[in-house]
């Protein structure tokens, strides 16, 4: 079995990553899942963007 993707599957993950790069606000990575407490206040930071 081949596990390896395509030449489109690859250009296609590309366009995505760059539509997001573009797309995406600066410290969107920093916006993770970390306790309860801190979700309300990334919420916020979010929607503010």
């Amino acid at each position: 079995m081949d596990f390896k993707f395509s030449a489109e599957d690859v250009a296609f993950r590309d366009e995505v990553l760059d539509f997001l790069g573009e797309q995406l606000p600066p410290g969107w990575a920093d916006l993770s899942e970390g306790p309860a407490e801190d979700g309300a206040a990334n919420r916020e930071r979010w929607e503010f963007t």
